[in-house]
């Protein structure tokens, strides 16, 4: 498995309110909103995408008081906090990395917020 570094560095623009279905259309998905404010907990689905080849199923889960890695790629860590953790992906081609800020949408596709997110390969 390829072993990938996931940057939270920072989140802007944020108009969201207490349980809205957000996703970013470009590589992000499914990123539900539980928690009432900002900082908030929210599941990120990682989708296949041009820059890496996550598979459909990976999945990064945040929450608000824990960092932990599984086998299983489901990672938690605060979005509100700013640095970084691994998580374990397989198929990862050595020679991508995401370093973007992603629109956040509602299921309407309305943009309610952006998150900067760097993710690179650090090795085996």
């Amino acid at each position: 498995m390829g072993k990938l570094k996931l940057n939270v560095l920072s989140a802007r623009n944020l108009h969201i309110s207490p349980n809205t279905p957000l996703k970013n259309e470009a590589r992000l998905r499914a990123i539900t909103r539980i928690g009432p404010s900002y900082p908030f907990s929210s599941k990120i689905h990682i989708a296949t995408s041009n820059a890496c080849n996550f598979h459909e199923s990976e999945v990064i889960e945040f929450s608000e008081d824990q960092i932990m890695c599984f086998d299983i790629c489901l990672a938690t860590f605060p979005l509100s906090t700013l640095g970084s953790f691994d998580i374990q992906l397989s198929n990862i081609a050595d020679d991508k990395m995401v370093d973007n800020w992603f629109d956040l949408e509602n299921e309407d596709h309305e943009k309610v917020g952006e998150v900067h997110l760097k993710i690179e390969l650090v090795g085996d």
